[in-house]
């Protein structure tokens, strides 16, 4: 009877031993790691600048960035980016020289893209990139008139480090790069030329503007 009762009393410790073990498991699988769900917000202060051969319109912006996607393999994550900035109070150059500055003018640009982010570990510290869709937007704040501009194609670019504050949440401080050729339009009537045989004005060849924006921002990741 006695041997009967360790008999059972060996069974349930083994067994009990091995849920046990596999509970830790798992929890050192997610525990400060790289896989599964990805969710980053990230946002910071920067300058950005909408620009072609003739004039440039640019000023201190906001920076944000929403990432969602999954770990396809440690420390290597697939994911889907929303960014954007918003510049307040933006100044317009023309030829070298400083036109004005607009006090109540917003620049704005957003953008869609499909992009990977590496850590490496253990120092966690990550690079990410993507490729998309962008557009801009001239705001008059006074008139009320506005100007847009699409682009065919954009880039966002982050880079930093974040330290563990939970099992699976991060926060961290990096740098954020955004670029898109928006193509050849004109920002003003500086960027065209006038044919008098026409009687109108044609757009040169080297007129081309370009959307940068930069800065430093905060990020918060759940992974």
């Amino acid at each position: 009877m006695k041997e009967r009762k360790f008999l059972v009393l060996f069974v349930f410790i083994f067994l009990f031993s091995g849920f046990v073990s596999a509970q830790d498991m798992s929890y050192s699988d997610g525990y400060h790691s790289h896989d599964g769900i990805f969710l980053r917000l990230s946002g910071g202060l920067g300058y950005s600048a909408l620009f072609s051969t003739e004039d440039v319109v640019s000023g201190i912006s906001t920076l944000t960035v929403l990432s969602i996607g999954g770990a396809v393999k440690k420390n290597l994550i697939v994911n889907v980016e929303f960014y954007g900035s918003k510049t307040l109070d933006y100044t317009y150059t023309t030829s070298g020289d400083l036109s004005d500055s607009f006090k109540y003018f917003d620049m704005t640009f957003s953008g869609v893209g499909l992009g990977m982010t590496y850590y490496s570990m253990p120092g966690n510290s990550y690079f990410s990139a993507s490729v998309g869709f962008g557009a801009f937007g001239l705001q008059d704040g006074l008139m009320g008139a506005s100007s847009e501009y699409k682009s065919k194609i954009s880039f966002n670019f982050t880079f930093g480090k974040e330290w563990w504050v939970s099992d699976n949440w991060g926060i961290g401080v990096g740098g954020q790069l955004f670029y898109s050729p928006v193509g050849k339009t004109g920002l003003s009537y500086s960027d065209y030329e006038y044919d008098e045989d026409s009687d109108s004005y044609s757009e040169p060849e080297d007129c081309f503007v370009h959307f940068l924006a930069g800065g430093v921002i905060l990020t918060a990741t759940y992974n």
